[in-house]
């Protein structure tokens, strides 16, 4: 459905993307109480600093002097560390064993040692 609004968006000459036109990417921060909610996430609220359930509604926005929409949209995910150091591994990347405890005593220090490594290489 998406890429039949874009296809369409991109016929129309007031809607064309154009030279001059800007991508731009914005998160929305969406808190939500109660409990049933699909794929809900506890996220740090940027205004309180406190952490809450919350979806972080993440869209690519296509602007220009006569037209402003939303290109793509998706709500933020957690990283998914098992396909990460899947992936790592598959890549050759080493993963230190003094690091390899963290999987099962602290998860998120393994998470944000495998990102780190991610975002190094």
């Amino acid at each position: 459905m998406n890429q039949a609004r874009l296809g369409v968006l991109g016929k129309l000459p007031g809607t064309q993307i154009k030279r001059k036109g800007v991508l731009s990417v914005d998160d929305t921060f969406l808190i939500h109480t109660g409990e049933h909610f699909d794929q809900i996430a506890l996220l740090r609220d940027p205004e309180t600093g406190h952490f809450v359930g919350a979806h972080n509604l993440v869209t690519l926005h296509y602007s220009d002097d006569a037209t402003d929409y939303p290109v793509r949209f998706q709500l933020w995910q957690s990283t998914d560390v098992e396909a990460l150091e899947q992936g790592l591994v598959a890549a050759g990347f080493h993963l230190k064993e003094s690091k390899l405890a963290l999987k099962t005593t602290a998860p998120h220090k393994w998470r944000n040692n495998l990102q780190g490594l991610w975002r190094r290489q």
